[in-house]
């Protein structure tokens, strides 16, 4: 599932508010041909069809789908920023508790299988609803899938704007400007020379901006660097419960029509289904 990890354990960020409170959803077939930004090609990674839905067509989504191309495109940018690492640089992320999750390597999210997945999670009991079984879903999932860790304490977003080592921080990555966009960010992430404070604070701001906590907007939200703040501290946070937790709630408030569509980790219940259903599997038949 992710290339050089293995873990000892098994693996509601800014939503617009839109009209989606429609059961049935229509998937039009189109030609990679005639792909542009609104309707990327999409890999299936070998899934054939999910629920009756051909996924293995590029498919757009008429506007009524939760999942949306904007998430796909920050998984990749998130993808792309974490390749070559120095072995400092990913042995400093190894002990940060975002763990292995640099090390990502997912090059397509298939938009009508994570689809799908939401429509079918019952979020009261964790299970996800899938070729007539239930599959049940947890945190332990999220840590083998994503290389997150638990370190013990909650992860808070609760400190002000005007926090003194939030404006310290601000002040050092954002150098003067009022804003700073997402690709500048991950141009910090990757042009960074040692894997000192501020590649560690960059690197689990872009990871929550564009993995955990994916929003439509291209600005940096600062209020994230509130747990950032001591990097000494950001192994000690349970990164893993507060991913999983994001997840489940932003599908709620998709599933109740609070919010659609749902910006949050959706990436994990594509690697989720390729690990439960697809690579056990073969694995199993394998061995057989």
């Amino acid at each position: 599932m992710m290339d050089e990890c293995k873990n000892e354990n098994v693996v509601s960020g800014t939503s617009e508010m839109l009209n989606f409170c429609t059961e049935e959803n229509n998937f039009e077939s189109i030609d990679s041909d005639q792909t542009d930004e609104s309707s990327l090609d999409l890999e299936d990674c070998g899934v054939d069809t999910i629920g009756g839905v051909d996924v293995d067509l590029c498919v757009k989504m008429n506007g009524n789908c939760p999942v949306t191309l904007i998430i796909g495109r920050r998984m990749r940018d998130f993808r792309r920023t974490c390749i070559g690492f120095s072995e400092e640089k990913q042995s400093v992320l190894m002990n940060s508790g975002f763990g292995c999750l640099f090390t990502f390597r997912c090059s397509e999210l298939n938009i009508p299988l994570c689809y799908y997945m939401c429509k079918n999670f019952d979020v009261k009991k964790s299970l996800i609803k899938i070729h007539g079984r239930h599959l049940a879903v947890n945190v332990l999932d999220l840590k083998h899938v994503l290389g997150l860790s638990d370190g013990g304490s909650d992860v808070e977003f609760c400190s002000s704007c005007d926090d003194t080592l939030m404006l310290d921080w601000k002040a050092r990555l954002w150098g003067g400007e009022e804003n700073m966009t997402l690709d500048v960010l991950g141009k910090k992430v990757v042009t960074s020379k040692t894997a000192d404070d501020a590649f560690l604070v960059s690197f689990c701001l872009y990871a929550l901006s564009t993995m955990i906590m994916p929003s439509e907007s291209d600005i940096v939200d600062p209020r994230l660097l509130a747990p950032l703040n001591d990097p000494k501290k950001i192994s000690t946070y349970n990164w893993a419960s507060f991913a999983f937790r994001h997840l489940v709630d932003g599908i709620r408030r998709y599933q109740t029509c609070v919010s659609s569509p749902v910006y949050t980790c959706v990436a994990f219940l594509q690697l989720f289904y390729l690990d439960t259903l697809i690579m056990k599997v073969i694995y199993v038949n394998r061995i057989a």
